[in-house]
């Protein structure tokens, strides 16, 4: 599947001195899809991180520094962007095995989509992914599902 460098804005954002430390991307992809300012993004999947955090019961999430370039929890991405009109269609069900992969011949022919892969989301314009590294992974990286703009979009 091609793909270009894109961050999503994060360079440019005055958000640098939290150097991204696992390369999560879900803020950069949604601003990509979104054509968003990422700041405004960061902000707001920030703020819901650190609700789920404050009521979290499981160890791990309470280690969690709430920072989403530390990741960000499908449990606040997920509500965010159905919440802002993206549709959820899954493309794998619990046992089904890999149905599809990030690959230009099986990706969904849509001109904007945020395509859910392990640990993360990209963004993916005309075919095209938008990441700051090759998400596809010659084709291999199973797609688990992906978000479309609804029709409110």
């Amino acid at each position: 599947m091609p793909w270009v460098y894109d961050d999503g804005g994060f360079s440019e954002s005055g958000l640098t001195q939290h150097r991204r430390k696992h390369g999560n991307g879900v803020v950069a992809a949604i601003a990509i899809a979104e054509q968003r300012r990422y700041q405004d993004v960061y902000y707001e999947l920030r703020t819901l991180q650190f609700d789920i955090l404050w009521r979290a019961r499981s160890k791990k999430k309470q280690e969690h520094s709430g920072d989403p370039h530390h990741g960000v929890f499908v449990e606040v991405f997920r509500p965010y962007l159905i919440e802002r009109g993206w549709e959820w269609t899954p493309t794998m069900t619990v046992g089904s095995g890999v149905t599809m992969h990030l690959d230009y011949e099986e990706i969904p022919d849509l001109p904007v989509f945020l395509a859910r892969i392990s640990k993360s989301l990209v963004a993916v314009v005309n075919g095209v992914a938008h990441c700051t590294h090759d998400p596809s992974r010659d084709g291999a990286r199973a797609l688990y599902g992906f978000f479309e703009p609804g029709d409110s979009m």
